[in-house]
Parts: C-alpha cells; sequence; structure tokens
C-alpha cells in the first residue's frame, strides 16, 4: 500500500541546465567588442557574480554592461600638446541605472527565467543599446523609431485595429504617443541656469542661531558687526553678486525664428518656473536679512540696486503675461499626429488657441517667428506621416487621397492664418503706435513642401491620363480597327507589342521618378527632382510622337464629324501636351463648324415654339401637362446647346473659352441660354393659377345640355363637376416640383386638395363614361333594354344619391367605390347580355337553315333554352316578357319551316320533283343549303288483289292504306310539333298543377 502511495506521487521537476559561464562569456565578449567597442575582461569579482546571476537566477531578468569613458586629467594639465588619453571602465550589473552622458550601456533581457544550454544563446535574450550623450535622446529614438512603428505595424498586420470591440489597441497607441512626446519635450527643453545665492557666513551662523533658539533673526542680532564697513563691504559685494546671478535669468532670451515652436513654449514655461524660484529666495530669511543689514548699515545703493537692475519683478510680470498663451498650448496634438486628418485638426486648434494671443502683450513679431516654427513643426510632422506612404509608388486613387487630405490641411493653415493675421492687425490699429511699422511677411517651411506636393500632384495627375490614353485608345481601338478591316493577325498582333511597347516605355519613364525621393526638400533633393522630371519628359516625346501620329491617322480616316468628335473626346485629357496639341489644328475649322450648323439648328428649333412641335404630341400621349412638357422642351435644347459646346471642349481642349472662335461660341451660347431661361415660362403659369379662382367644391355632379348624336334637338347629360384644369394644375405641379422649380404654396394648396380629390374624381369620370358608353350599346340593341331595366333603374337610383352630394362630404369615398362596382357589374351584365342576344339571333336565324330533323331542331332549341336558363340565373328582369318574345319569333320560324316540310311531303306524295338545276348558276353556294322542308320519302304501300270465298277484295284496303299514309305526313310534321316550347320559369319554385 505505501508503494503504491509513493508511487502515486508526481515525479520531481528536474532542473534545466543553463549555459556554462565561460560559453556565455566568449558571447559577451564578442558581443561588446562589436558593440561597445571595447575588449572587457572579466576578472571582476562583482562582475562575474552579476553574470552568474543573470545565467542562473529566475528573479534577475537583466543584465548591464556600461563602459565609461574617462580622459587623463594629468594630460589636460599638461602644456606639451599631446592629445587627451581616453580610459574606458566597464561595469557588469544586474541593476538598469544610468551613470552619465560618457556612458554607453548594452541591456541584456531574458526571455525565459534562466539561460538554457541547449538553445542559442542569442535566440533567449534582448538587447538594447543606450548611446553616449542626452538619456532624453536614446529613449526617444528607442520608442519612436523602434517599439511604436513595431507595434502599429503588428496591429494592422494582425487586424486587431479593426476590432470594434477591442478599445485596448487605440488607447495604448495613444499612450505609446504621449510617451514619445513626452521624451520630446524633455529632450527640446532648454536649460533655465539655476542660480544659487550664497550667504554671508556669519549671516548664516545667525540664523542657525535664532533657529536653534526658535526665534526669527534681526539685525540686533549681529551688534556692532551692522557698523563695521568690512562686514558691510562683504554684504554688499556678496548682493552684487546676487544680482549677477538673477541677472542670469530675467536676462535670458532666445531667438524664436530658430528651433521648433517647443522650444519657445517651454522656455517661457521653464522661465516662469526658475524667476517664482527666485522671488521665494528673494523672500527667504537669508536675503531679507542681509538686506535689512544693508539697510540699516546706510548701504542704500546696495538694497535699491538689488530691486531695480535685477529686473525680476518686471521679468515675472513679463512671463506672467505671455503664459496664458504658453500655457495648453496644443502642439502635442501635432506632433503625436500620425494620420493627416489629425493634423489639419491640430492646425485648427493651434490657431484656435493662437487667438489668445488679443490679451496678452506677446511681441507681434515674435508671434510670427512662433507661427514660422510650427510651421517647421507642421513640416517635419508632414514629412514624418508621407514618408511612410511612398507617394510615387502607391496607385494612383489612393495617391489622390493623400494630396486631398495635403490639400485640406495647407487651406486650412492659410484660412486660419488669415483670420489670425486679421487679429494681429487689429491689435496693432488699437494701440495707436505710429513707429510701430510691422512687417508682416511670413515665411512659412511648409510653402516649400506644399509647392513639391503640387509639383508631384500635377505630374502624377498628367502621367495617369496619358498612361490612361494609352491603354484604353491606342490598343483597344487599334485592334478594333483593324479587326473591321479585316487584318491579317500578324499586323494586329504586331501593332499590339507596339502599343504594349509604348506602355512599357511610359512605366519606364516614371521608373525615373521612382527612384528619387520626392520629399526631399534639401537644395539636392529638389535638384534631383528636377532631373528626374526632365529625364522623364525626354522619353514621354518619343511616346508622344507616336500617339501624335496614331490620333492623325484616326482623324484622317474618320467617316463623319460624330467619328472625330468622338476621336477628340477620348484624346482630350492629352491635349495639354505640346505635341498632341498640334496634331489636330487643321481639323478643328471643319469642326468648330459644324458646332455652328449644330447650335443653329437649335436655334430654328426652338424659333417653331413648342405648341406646333412633335415634341408637344408626344407629352401629351405620355401625359405630361403643357407647362410642364415645354419646359422639359426647354431644357431639352439647354442641355443639347451644352453638348454642343462640351464638343467645343472635345476639339479647342480646356481653356476653350479664351480661344477666338471659342470666344464667339461661348457670346452665342450664352446669349442663346438667356432666352431658354424658364423661369419665366413658370412666372407666367404660376400668376395665371393664382388669378384664376381653381378650386374643387359644390356638388360631385352636374347636369348639362348637349346636342344628341341623332341631331334632333338637345338632350341631358351626365356630368362630374371637376374641372379638367384642376387635373392639370395637380399634373403641373408633381411634374415642376419633379423639375426643381419653387412652387407658391397657394398653389401647392391648391394641387394637393386636387390631390386628395383626383383620385375619386378620375374614378367618377371614367365611371360616368363608361355608363353612357354602356347606355349607348343599349340604345343601339332596344331588344334588350327590358332585361336589364332593373340594373338601370338601381342605376339611376344611384345617381340620384350621387347628385345630393358635395366634394366635402364625408360619404363620398364610399359612393365612389359603390359608384364605380356598380356601373362595373351594370356594364358586364349588358356586355354578357350583348353575347348572349347575339348568340340567340345566330342560333334563331339557323332554325331557318338547319336540316330539316327533330334531333337538329331540338340541338338548337336546347342551347336557346341553354342560353335562357343562364339569364334567369343571373337575375335579369322582365324574363319572361323577352322570352315571350323571343318564343314568338322561333314559333315564326318553325311555323315556317313546318309549312315548307308539309308542302315538301305532299311534293313528295304527289311525285313532282323540286330540284332545281344550278351547275349553270356561278352565284350559287359551293354546298346547297338545306331544303326548309326537308326532303321527305313517302314509303310504297303494295295493294293486292285477293279472292278468299270467292269473295274479291283489296288488300291492305284503301283506309289502311289512307291511314299508314297519314301516319307518314304526321310523323313528318312531328319533327317540328314535338319540339319544346322556351320557358323562363324553369328555375322558378312553383306549385305543381
Amino acid at each position: 500500500m505505501g508503494d503504491s502511495l509513493e508511487s502515486s506521487e508526481p515525479p520531481e521537476e528536474r532542473p534545466v541546465p543553463t549555459v556554462p559561464v565561460q560559453q556565455f562569456l566568449d558571447y559577451l565578449s564578442q558581443t561588446i567588442k562589436l558593440l561597445l567597442n571595447l575588449s572587457p575582461s572579466f576578472d571582476d569579482a562583482d562582475n562575474l557574480e552579476a553574470i552568474n546571476k543573470f545565467i542562473s537566477d529566475a528573479l534577475v531578468p537583466t543584465l548591464l554592461v556600461q563602459r565609461t569613458s574617462v580622459k587623463d586629467e594629468d594630460a589636460d594639465q599638461s602644456g606639451d600638446g599631446e592629445e587627451d588619453k581616453e580610459q574606458n571602465s566597464l561595469l557588469i550589473t544586474n541593476v538598469v541605472q544610468f551613470a552619465n552622458s560618457k556612458t554607453m550601456s548594452l541591456l541584456f533581457v531574458k526571455s525565459g527565467s534562466v539561460v538554457e544550454s541547449d538553445k542559442p544563446i542569442q535566440s533567449q535574450l534582448f538587447m538594447i543599446e543606450f548611446t553616449e550623450g542626452s538619456a532624453y535622446e536614446s529613449l526617444h529614438s528607442i520608442i519612436s523609431k523602434g517599439l511604436c512603428p513595431y507595434f502599429k505595424s503588428y496591429v494592422k498586420e494582425s487586424g486587431r485595429a479593426d476590432r470594434d470591440g477591442d478599445k485596448m489597441v487605440p488607447s495604448v497607441e495613444k499612450k505609446m504617443d504621449e510617451l514619445e512626446m513626452g521624451l520630446l519635450h524633455l529632450q527640446q527643453n532648454i536649460d533655465i541656469p539655476e542660480i544659487s545665492l550664497a550667504v554671508h557666513p556669519t549671516v548664516a551662523a545667525v540664523i542657525k542661531r535664532c533657529q536653534e533658539e526658535g526665534r526669527k533673526p534681526k539685525v540686533a542680532d549681529f551688534g556692532d558687526k551692522v557698523n563695521d564697513s568690512s562686514f558691510l563691504n562683504q554684504l554688499q559685494n556678496g548682493v552684487n553678486r546676487w544680482i549677477k546671478e538673477i541677472q542670469k535669468v530675467t536676462k535670458l532670451d532666445r531667438d524664436p525664428s530658430s528651433g521648433t515652436s517647443l522650444q519657445e513654449i517651454s522656455f517661457w514655461l521653464n522661465l516662469e518656473r526658475a524667476l517664482h524660484r527666485i522671488q521665494e529666495k528673494r523672500e527667504s530669511v537669508d536675503v531679507s536679512l542681509t538686506l535689512d543689514i544693508l539697510k540699516h548699515g546706510k548701504r542704500f545703493h546696495a538694497t535699491v540696486s538689488f530691486d531695480t537692475d535685477t529686473g525680476l519683478k518686471q521679468a515675472l510680470a513679463m512671463v506672467n503675461d505671455y503664459n496664458p498663451l504658453m500655457k495648453d498650448f496644443p502642439i502635442n496634438d501635432l506632433l503625436s499626429a500620425t494620420e493627416l486628418d489629425r493634423i489639419r485638426l491640430a492646425v485648427q486648434q493651434i490657431f484656435t488657441h493662437l487667438r489668445k494671443i488679443r490679451n496678452t502683450k506677446y511681441p507681434m513679431q515674435r508671434g510670427l517667428r512662433l507661427v514660422e516654427a510650427i510651421s517647421r513643426d507642421l513640416t517635419t510632422q508632414l514629412l514624418k506621416v508621407l514618408g511612410t506612404r511612398r507617394l510615387m509608388h502607391i496607385p494612383f486613387d489612393e495617391f489622390e487621397k493623400v494630396m486631398q487630405q495635403c490639400s485640406l490641411v495647407f487651406s486650412t493653415w492659410d484660412d486660419e492664418y488669415d483670420k489670425l493675421q486679421g487679429l494681429l492687425r487689429d491689435i496693432v490699429k488699437k494701440k495707436r503706435e505710429e513707429q510701430m511699422k510691422m512687417v508682416w511677411r511670413v515665411m512659412p517651411a511648409h510653402k516649400k513642401l506644399q509647392t513639391r506636393m503640387e509639383h508631384m500632384r500635377k505630374f502624377r495627375y498628367q502621367h495617369e491620363q496619358l498612361r490612361t490614353v494609352i491603354v484604353r485608345v491606342l490598343r483597344p481601338a487599334l485592334v478594333q480597327e483593324l479587326q473591321e478591316k479585316g487584318a491579317t493577325t500578324g499586323q494586329t498582333l504586331s501593332l499590339e507589342a507596339a502599343n504594349i511597347i509604348a506602355v512599357e516605355e511610359v512605366n519606364l519613364a516614371y521608373e525615373n521618378v521612382k527612384e528619387v525621393d520626392c520629399l526631399d526638400m534639401s537644395r539636392e533633393g529638389g535638384e534631383a527632382w528636377e532631373a528626374a522630371v526632365a529625364r522623364y519628359e525626354e522619353k514621354i516625346d518619343k511616346v508622344e510622337t507616336r500617339i501624335t501620329a496614331h490620333l492623325r491617322d484616326q482623324l484622317g480616316q474618320a467617316k463623319n464629324a460624330n467619328e472625330m468628335f468622338r476621336i477628340f473626346s477620348r484624346f482630350n485629357a492629352l491635349f495639354v501636351r505640346q505635341h498632341i496639341r498640334g496634331a489636330i489644328r487643321e481639323y478643328q475649322t471643319q469642326l468648330i463648324q459644324r458646332v455652328k450648323d449644330d447650335i443653329e439648328s437649335l436655334h430654328e428649333k426652338f424659333k417653331v415654339q413648342y405648341s406646333q412641335s412633335t415634341a408637344c404630341k408626344m407629352s401629351g400621349v405620355r401625359d405630361l401637362a403643357p407647362v410642364s412638357g415645354s419646359i422639359i422642351w426647354v431644357k431639352q435644347i439647354d442641355r443639347q446647346l451644352t453638348t454642343y459646346l462640351r464638343r467645343v471642349e472635345d476639339v479647342l481642349g480646356k481653356g476653350w473659352e479664351n480661344h477666338i472662335e471659342g470666344q464667339a461660341l461661348k457670346a452665342d451660347g450664352d446669349s442663346f441660354r438667356l432666352k431658354l431661361n424658364t423661369q419665366e415660362i413658370f412666372d407666367d403659369w404660376a400668376r395665371n393659377v393664382q388669378q384664376r379662382n381653381l378650386s374643387v367644391s359644390g356638388r360631385i355632379f352636374a347636369i348639362e345640355s348637349t346636342r344628341s348624336r341623332s341631331g334632333r334637338g338637345n338632350i341631358l347629360k351626365l356630368r362630374v363637376n371637376f374641372l379638367p384644369e384642376i387635373i392639370t394644375l395637380y399634373k403641373e405641379v408633381r411634374n415642376l416640383k419633379a423639375l426643381g422649380f419653387r412652387v407658391p404654396l397657394a398653389i401647392v394648396n391648391k394641387a394637393h386638395q386636387a390631390n386628395q380629390l383626383y383620385p375619386f374624381a378620375v374614378s367618377l369620370i371614367e365611371s360616368v363614361r363608361t355608363y353612357e358608353r354602356t347606355l349607348e350599346k343599349l340604345d343601339d340593341k332596344a331588344s334588350i333594354i327590358p332585361l336589364v331595366a332593373g340594373l338601370r333603374r338601381e342605376m339611376q337610383q344611384l345617381v340620384g344619391e350621387g347628385i345630393q352630394l358635395v366634394w366635402e362630404s364625408y360619404k363620398l369615398e364610399q359612393y365612389v367605390h359603390r359608384f364605380a362596382e356598380q356601373v362595373c357589374v351594370f356594364q358586364e351584365k349588358v356586355e354578357d347580355l350583348l353575347v348572349v342576344e347575339e348568340q340567340l339571333d345566330v342560333d334563331v336565324r339557323s332554325l331557318e337553315t338547319c336540316p330539316y330533323s327533330a334531333q337538329t331542331l331540338g340541338d338548337i332549341l336546347a342551347k336557346i333554352q341553354h342560353s335562357v336558363d343562364d339569364l334567369s340565373l343571373k337575375q335579369y328582369s322582365n324574363l319572361h316578357i323577352w322570352v315571350t318574345r323571343l318564343d314568338l319569333a322561333v314559333e315564326k320560324n318553325l311555323g315556317s319551316r313546318l309549312q315548307a316540310g308539309i308542302e315538301a311531303w305532299t311534293d313528295a306524295l304527289e311525285g313532282k320533283s323540286t330540284g332545281i338545276d344550278l351547275s349553270m348558276d356561278t352565284d350559287a353556294p359551293a354546298k346547297p343549303t338545306h331544303a326548309p322542308g326537308g326532303d321527305p320519302t313517302v314509303g310504297g304501300l303494295t295493294h293486292e288483289v285477293r279472292i278468299t270465298n270467292q269473295i274479291m277484295y283489296l288488300y291492305p284496303s284503301i283506309e289502311e292504306a289512307r291511314f299508314h299514309i297519314m301516319q307518314q305526313l304526321f310523323s313528318w310534321q312531328a319533327v317540328v310539333t314535338s319540339q319544346n316550347r322556351l320557358q323562363s320559369s324553369r328555375y322558378q319554385v312553383g306549385l305543381i298543377e
């Protein structure tokens, strides 16, 4: 059991083998010799102990190697002229510390707890090198040029900056920027000398004794010393030394035209703190007691000169006046900005803060020099931000965005500086100091960068235009042209290759510019930029020659002026190039004449006027109101005029207004455009509408007298009381607002009212029109009027109800829906009835020509009866009367058929032939119609004379023969007489009689 428990315990961790000390010393020796330029000796016990701890102790993460340079003072003191001997001392410690400005340090940081032996030493250590000189400078370089860029690059590549929920990354980035700016401030601070006012030993001793006794020292504590001239002279000399010491601070100044704005701001803030410390020392017991002794000794000159010659009060007053401007100066926002938009906002904040200068006595000239320093800082920050963009390498779209952002920064500076300059001028005028002749000329350092960037923008824009036109015009257009002409594949490929070479030549020419640092503002950088641009232009000349030849070929092969215009529009972007502009001069005259002719045709079109044009007719088809239609017509002419003038720009290029012919065309176009002013049309329409009383009120129906169609007197017609002008008004307002006109409110209100009633009015108008057309159809078919008498009575009742309604009635909407539905039902009933009536007429007429057979007649009558039953189901009124009339018509036709049938049977009985020879009749039908009486056949009957029992008799008898013949007649008559009569009451419930 015990063994099992022991075996369940976790095994002890084996110690990680560390690297041998000698191996680490070899690595350290090589590194120190390489980086510190020193051959180290590790004999010192403290150094070895620090190295051992660093290798094996997990609590010691750092190892600092310091090399301190010390000059031999004996060599300094000797006058033999030998060079100073430099001695280097080496210190190795585990504590990260600063020694002095002549110390160069190399810091090793372990990535793990110990330095392991099975891994390369260099992979387990981080190294940071601190150079000699200012510690602030070293730390600022490490942060600004190492850690910050590395951190931002990691954030960008890992995509953490795009996560909305990740709030830590922006915060850390901001803290790192603040750290960078803080180190820069410490680095750029101008050291204000720290003065010390040495007190006479006797005075210091008395003060110490009084402090020990717990009382305030007085002049009387010095006894006879206050009358000792030697003692007083010593004190006076000391005060004079104090004056000189204080004057080192009070008379301290800096040249604002040099350095950075941060140095100017820090200078005044630090000077204020230094003066306050001097003021504290001035009010200290030591100084006050010394001055009191001198006053007691009648040495007033020393005391008065101490207060006046030092200039402490004046200096304090000056810094207290200046520092409202210097405190909280937002220069850090500019210096820490990493984006162009943030730089622009920082510039706005800086100039807003600079307006505080009106509340101070800060010198105007010094303020202008501060503006120049801010301009230098702006230039530095812009170069810092733009230096990572590789402006000549990035795509053109991205380059354009960067240029726009830079342009916003520069324009913001110009706008804000103009406001500040106006403020400064007002301040100078208020002071009314005639002797102050301000020199307002400021030389902002960023103007040089602005000029360079503008040159870069124009250069890349022209290059992009050239490259785009070559790709867009030369290759596709030429290949298409060759294909249309049926060129061989070899020719096409050769020309395609030639154009590819042209594109490559442009790209190669651009490579010359990409190799130059375009943001180098030095003299050498400017010369390099100009030389690169010159080399680019030399290579582009060859490409321009090829483009010129191609352009002339296309213009020469153009079939008409429109093709030339298209060619010009494609190449228009390159007309700024001298070679290309020269290729089009001979074609300009004919194309400009074509534009003149087109504009003249517009004049003629306009003279015809809208009402006489085909556009007016088409506007009516498209339901466009007259005024809005005429405005659209005028605007179309205006757009065509603009298109024609744009063609002038295609031909003459930008700035065509300055060309001789361009000036004439522009003057003609401007004068013509004055005639195309649609505002006058709109104003006339608005004035006429406001003068007319176009309102919707009163009853919805009106009765008007119109001439009848037959021409016999006048008849009364139902009309909707809604003027067509109101409908037009609504359409006009809708279209005019869509065209961008500001319609007067009164007209809008009228149109709004019309818009609300418009659906009801249109529905009523269409319903009344449909009702009238339906009644006209009834008038043309009077036989069916009784069937729709009930529906017509309902319609008349509904119209009578509507006669009482007004447009403002709340029942209007419900009534319009009912009226439309009822009219629709009435129309459908009449339409259905007309179809049935037409079919019944066909069926009734077919009774006259159909075969004379019971089956055929029965089918036709059954079809007619089925139609009657359908009408009965649809609840048509007066159906029995109409069916009675229909039955009489059927009876008439069947009666004539019966009579013809009897006659035909009689003829057949008598053996008469009714056939007609139609062989020579060209008007006879191809298929002869059926005989009205049919083709009856009378069956023969054979009589036998029989003798039975010596009785002679006829068999069958004559009576039987007569009966047989009569039966055949009756059956032939039964073809008609056996048919059922039409009934209108088959779907009516009644008692069986």
